[in-house]
């Protein structure tokens, strides 16, 4: 009588115990650290020159929880430091001082590089892996120190701005594996480069953005759709491109794609692959290419490229093929320069 209870308790806590264990999404998020800013020279006589900021934190996230069916990724890199701003010229007798420069700037720091990576293999239903990788900014430069004697020479004799930081790199990668429906976005973000004020700086570029492999595959027959982007980043821009002060924008990034994206299944086929040059002075060119071919249930394919908007103005490169054995094929190509 005493032993029944038992057993049944046994055969409970062990239903339980499968059963109240449910396979959970996972969700990755990283953030990279700031960098600091440098500090401000001391104004005096020689003034001290401004500090550099220092390197952002890069951010690295990876999800691929083994049985889990939604795997997401999610790296945000940190900005790089601004430079400090360069001391003032004070004399110690302004009566019989001579002409004085003010102090240098600092440079501003380079932005955090992102890389985000992210996996899903299932043996039933659906699955999905996403990532986003978002590099940080360059910093700007720091101002110049003004130079004696004041008012004329402050700007004459202004100490040289420092540049600016460039972006950081990003690097976006995911795949997913499952017997139903599959949906694999990937997007890579370069980082904005950093700048100064005024004339004579050096302004940071964009930083690059790359996809890795994404990659969907349904084993059952499922639908799977595949998307992939890539945005160069941004140079330092006082305002838009083509005014005066143009020479002084940072240039963008370029970017190219070739055949990151890509999917299989017996099902329908959906991929989407983008490249995004960067705005700037220079600004960055887009090259997207794209083929896929096998036998599926219909295929869709769609690929864009857009160069950059700035002073010179980015081009853009798409060209895409897809073969589909057993069924429809739709293919769509989108090319716009700056």
């Amino acid at each position: 009588m005493n032993r029944s209870p038992g057993r049944a308790s046994v055969a409970l806590a062990a239903f339980l115990l499968f059963v109240g264990a449910p396979v959970l999404p996972a969700t990755i998020t990283v953030t990279g650290v700031n960098g600091q800013s440098g500090a401000d020279g001391w104004s005096g006589d020689p003034p001290q020159p401004g500090q550099d900021g220092t390197a952002a934190g890069p951010a690295v996230a990876t999800a691929a929880v083994a049985g889990d069916a939604t795997n997401t990724a999610t790296a945000t890199a940190g900005h790089g430091g601004s430079g400090g701003r360069g001391g003032d010229a004070l004399p110690a007798d302004p009566d019989t001082s001579p002409p004085l420069d003010g102090a240098a700037g600092g440079h501003g720091a380079r932005g955090g590089d992102a890389l985000a990576t992210a996996r899903s293999t299932v043996a039933s239903g659906e699955a999905s892996a996403t990532a986003t990788a978002r590099a940080g900014s360059g910093a700007n430069g720091g101002s110049g120190g003004y130079g004696w004697p004041p008012p004329d020479d402050w700007i004459d004799r202004e100490g040289i701005h420092g540049n600016g930081g460039r972006g950081g790199d990003a690097t976006a990668a995911a795949e997913a594996t499952a017997p139903g429906a599959v949906t694999v976005p990937a997007v890579a973000w370069g980082g904005q480069g950093g700048g100064a004020d005024f004339e004579g700086l050096v302004p940071g570029d964009g930083g690059n953005a790359v996809l890795g492999v994404v990659h969907g595959e349904s084993t059952g027959g499922g639908e799977v759709r595949v998307d992939g982007r890539a945005y160069g980043g941004s140079g330092y821009l006082l305002g838009h491109p083509g005014q005066e002060y143009a020479s002084q924008y940072g240039n963008g990034a370029s970017v190219t794609v070739v055949d990151a994206v890509s999917g299989r299944t017996s099902g329908a086929l959906h991929l989407q692959q983008e490249a995004h040059g960067g705005d700037g002075r220079v600004a960055g060119d887009a090259t997207s290419r794209l083929s896929e071919a096998g036998s599926f249930g219909s295929l869709g394919i769609w690929n864009i490229a857009k160069g950059g908007w700035g002073y010179h103005a980015g081009s853009a490169t798409a060209a895409a093929t897809g073969v589909n054995h057993t069924g429809t094929a739709h293919v769509q190509v989108d090319a716009q320069g700056g």
